[in-house]
């Protein structure tokens, strides 16, 4: 028998009468770095191994060395590698980047920094952990000086190691094109690696006369406009798609610090980007330039079924006469009855055949309940290229709801009218009385003049509002339509009163502030190309019914994102904010913790869940939504832990524990719960010495209890 959890181990080492032997597996992580050798080099490879040695000691047993060059343009950097001789234990590697007058990476391995993977927070506070990183760069960088900020603390529970994002600062403000991270032990503060972007000699505009915060809002409302939308989502615990109505602030403008008009940055950085003449700052790790998204031309997939149960002969006979189902054989002859699909209209001499047909059982989270076709049709040309087809058909109505076919002798889109009028009739064919709530949203050419195709994409509209997951998508090239799909969720959509445009922006300020600085990219001369802006890129949800911001589905953020709300006075703040901090929390719809209340079953399972990560093993109830709303006693919170942690089959021995709380005898059959989590520390005396066994326990007591079983 052996433990999950090496925590759980030290607990029944300080509670149990009796002592056997216990395995423990280590788990060592590594690398295995690789570098390219020159025969020969160069004076930049000598300066720059200089100003390496300069700053950092290379470990004497590193005695193997070798080193590498690349870059673009004149962003060339050096890659120097050491490690010790091979046999030689422990195993360690040393890898430094430079470029210029900087490092740009480190990164550091030792076989003997063992971690064991149990769930803890670090010794080391943020605090400690922030000093410890910002003196390392300056050790690598002294030509930083203090022009950086470290941002983003991210620690896990499980993980070695702490990390920080950095940034360049100029002016006060962040230079957000030179940045990247450092990780560090977060037990030691040991520096495990580094990357940066640094841009030697980069000049900046003077921002001392930027516009104010009113002056930023000012111009990003002139120049978005907040959509009013419905989105519709499945909901894990009602088992249904809902819907929600929301505005979608969407912006990739960036503007002007000084005057508040749209930046240049974005188009110039277009216009390099389309020369060639930008240089990729992602050496040593890091990615800055921004370039935009390009299209990517795939392999047709099989389109695939909803569910995946597959039936016998035998069942799909009984299915078809009790449900009234269409056979196969039905199936085939609507496909081929269809002339807009490439089955009945297939190329002149080639012979569709059917390849296979599977019935299937759509699952819950399915737009559709009951069953579907799904077929595959092939066939070859004189020459050899094969056709095929992939169509899934509603096994109840014979709808046609997905289809994707290639062509192996393909023929480019050449009239675009034609096309258009193509994807026209097959949507209104294909979609039948649900064609009268969509209209074309998108027209998407893709590909050049010898494989051009064009991409249709129709909207739904319910009450004058677009429904953002009801889309219609209908490809067309040279002959005719080659792929189709559909969503169409049948629910009662809200209302489309909302709060308007300007409560939306009020809620969307409410919670971000503008991001202000410098963007900017270097050319391949090496000249670094800098812009003063602000900015709110990307998208943003918005409730419209309260104007508060949310996620895509109208609920409200969750404590991660937002925090608790409830407890700047409450004596668990210490504690529930530490947990906070390494993303255990207790979600709520407005970001109170409540710690008072009574926790239930299923938020402490989640709780615990987000600590050891695991598939939840603990059932105190039937599994019913009233279950699971079920307060939650001491009892039922340690047993829930010990399980977890994984001493269950150790905590039902009898006779070997000694109870450490005056209320709960030895003779109780969970005695052994309660030693296991006494000893792991997350059970603990009350001043009177008991624990109160089965009474229940509040949300700012429970995570009380998980921070002291992580000190």
């Amino acid at each position: 028998m052996k433990f999950k959890k090496r925590k759980m181990l030290a607990a029944i080492a300080a509670c149990a009468l009796m002592a056997g032997t216990i395995p423990v597996c280590i788990n060592v992580y590594g690398t295995s770095p690789a570098a390219i050798s020159a025969e020969s080099e160069d004076a930049e490879m000598k300066r720059l191994l200089t100003l390496v040695k300069s700053r950092v000691t290379v470990p004497e047993e590193l005695s193997e060395f070798s080193f590498s060059k690349e870059g673009k343009g004149a962003a060339i950097y050096y890659s120097f590698h050491w490690n010790t001789k091979d046999g030689v234990s422990p195993v360690k590697a040393l890898d430094i980047s430079a470029s210029g007058e900087s490092i740009i990476s480190y990164n550091y391995y030792s076989s003997d920094r063992k971690y064991s993977g149990e769930p803890a927070f670090g010794k080391m506070t943020e605090a400690q952990l922030t000093e410890k990183a910002a003196a390392f760069i300056k050790m690598l960088n002294p030509n930083f000086g203090d022009a950086f900020k470290l941002d983003n603390f991210n620690a896990t529970l499980r993980g070695r190691n702490a990390s920080f994002s950095i940034v360049r600062t100029e002016q006060g403000s962040n230079a957000f094109s030179n940045s990247g991270s450092i990780a560090l032990n977060k037990d030691t503060g040991e520096i495990e690696s580094f990357n940066m972007t640094w841009w030697d000699k980069a000049a900046f505009s003077d921002i001392s006369k930027a516009g104010s915060l009113d002056d930023m809002k000012k111009f990003y409302k002139a120049g978005t406009t907040p959509e009013l939308v419905y989105t519709v989502n499945y909901n894990e615990d009602k088992k249904a798609y809902l819907p929600a109505l929301v505005y979608i602030i969407k912006s990739d403008k960036y503007y002007d610090l000084l005057t508040g008009s749209e930046s240049a940055y974005a188009a110039e950085l277009k216009a390099n980007n389309d020369k060639n003449n930008v240089i990729s700052e992602n050496y040593g790790g890091v990615y800055i330039t921004e370039c935009d998204d390009a299209v990517v031309l795939e392999s047709p997939t099989v389109a695939k079924g909803e569910g995946g149960v597959t039936f016998t002969p035998e069942e799909l006979k009984a299915m078809e006469e009790e449900n009234g189902l269409i056979s196969k054989k039905k199936a085939e002859e609507i496909v081929r009855a269809d002339k807009l699909l490439p089955v009945a209209n297939a190329p002149e001499g080639v012979t569709m055949t059917m390849r296979n047909a599977r019935l299937v059982k759509n699952d819950e989270r399915s737009l559709r309940s009951g069953y579907t076709w799904i077929m595959s049709f092939s066939g070859k040309y004189s020459d050899g290229n094969e056709v095929s087809a992939y169509v899934n058909l509603d096994a109840k109505t014979g709808e046609i709801l997905s289809l994707s076919s290639w062509d192996g002798n393909f023929k480019p889109v050449t009239d675009t009218k034609a096309a258009a009028a193509a994807a026209d009739t097959a949507f209104k064919h294909l979609m039948g009385d649900k064609a009268a709530e969509y209209k074309l949203h998108d027209t998407n050419e893709w590909g050049n003049e010898r494989n051009k195709r064009i991409t249709y994409t129709y909207a739904r509209y319910v009450n004058g509002v677009r429904v953002t997951t009801d889309d219609v998508s209908i490809n067309v090239d040279g002959k005719g339509i080659t792929e189709f799909s559909s969503a169409y969720h049948n629910v009662e959509f809200p209302s489309a009163e909302a709060v308007g445009a300007e409560k939306a922006f009020d809620g969307l300020f409410a919670a971000n502030e503008f991001n202000s600085g410098f963007m900017g990219f270097r050319t391949m001369d090496g000249k670094a190309h800098t812009y003063p802006v602000f900015y709110l890129t990307g998208n943003y949800y918005i409730n419209a019914k309260t104007g508060v911001q949310c996620r895509y589905d109208g609920t409200a953020l969750d404590v991660k994102e937002a925090g608790y709300t409830d407890i700047s006075d409450h004596w668990c703040k210490k504690y529930a904010e530490k947990l906070l901090e390494y993303n255990i929390y207790i979600n709520s719809d407005d970001g109170k913790l409540l710690p008072n209340n009574a926790i239930s079953r299923k938020e402490l399972e989640e709780l615990i869940s987000r600590v050891y990560g695991d598939v939840i093993p603990y059932k105190m109830a039937a599994d019913s939504e009233a279950a699971s709303k079920a307060p939650v006693t001491y009892r039922d919170a340690v047993k829930m832990y010990v399980e977890y942690a994984g001493g269950d089959d150790f905590a039902k021995y009898t006779g070997i524990y000694k109870s450490p709380f005056k209320d709960v005898p030895e003779s109780d059959a969970d005695v052994g719960y309660f030693a296991l989590a006494y000893g792991a520390g997350f059970a603990v005396p009350n001043k009177d010495g008991g624990i109160t066994p089965d009474s229940l326990v509040s949300r700012g007591m429970i995570l009380y209890m998980l921070y002291n079983s992580l000190n």
